[in-house]
């Protein structure tokens, strides 16, 4: 797959993909993108998912990290996985 950069409703569709396959922190998501050589801003993570949750195909659980402070753990809803699979 050649790189190139994508937009933001891409962007959404790729997250939901990734969150298809397990729940993941934001800083997982974001490797496993860079895994596939997907480019993005990374800037604009927090505010996609953000979105992806206020039209509720994502929702999250408050997990600790290794240091014991608490990060944002999410998953996909029912919606989300309706969405990428309509």
């Amino acid at each position: 797959m050649e790189n190139q950069k994508y937009q933001t409703s891409d962007l959404e569709y790729l997250i939901l993909k990734v969150l298809e396959e397990h729940y993941s922190f934001a800083d997982e998501i974001v490797q496993k993108l860079k895994m596939n050589k997907i480019e993005f801003e990374e800037r604009k993570i927090f505010p996609v998912l953000s979105g992806l949750q206020l039209n509720k195909l994502l929702c999250y659980n408050w997990l600790e990290n290794e240091d014991g402070l608490p990060i944002k753990h999410f998953h996909l809803t029912r919606t989300g996985f309706y969405y990428i699979h309509k």
